[in-house]
């Protein structure tokens, strides 16, 4: 269970990375399409935009996948008290936010800078969450 916890969580924060890539790849084209300037052989935008929203559903799918795994590891090393560490609560707030994005996406039809900005959003506070909150000495995840 832990080496499942370990990898898809590891693997969903390079598909977030990724994700975020291709969030500044998309605005720094669109500012130059608007100044009338292409950037080398970049896709699309509509390309990019999926792209993007293709390795966020895949970052989505592997966090979800590394944090049911990790329940089941916590409860059986630490009982009931385990979500009370900050990195897990940090974790389902980022989850429920790329579930938000996902879902505003398909449902209401978000497409190109608004989305591109929550996800760019989203993945910066991942980012922030994993650097910062490995230096939390009261946190089950301290030095991991």
């Amino acid at each position: 269970m832990l080496w499942i916890h370990l990898l898809s969580s590891l693997a969903s924060d390079v598909f977030l990375v990724l994700s975020a890539l291709i969030s500044i790849l998309y605005l720094r084209q669109d500012a130059n399409l608007k100044r009338k300037k292409r950037i080398g052989s970049l896709p699309s935008l509509h390309k990019m935009d999926q792209f993007g929203l293709f390795l966020l559903f895949v970052a989505f799918v592997l966090m979800t996948l590394g944090m049911f795994a990790g329940s089941i590891l916590a409860y059986q090393t630490w009982g009931p008290y385990w979500y009370l560490d900050p990195r897990q609560l940090w974790s389902v707030c980022v989850w429920l936010l790329f579930a938000f994005v996902l879902l505003a996406r398909w449902q209401a039809g978000w497409r190109g800078r608004k989305a591109v900005f929550v996800s760019l959003s989203g993945s910066m506070a991942m980012l922030l969450g994993f650097f910062l909150l490995n230096y939390f000495h009261w946190s089950q995840h301290y030095g991991l």
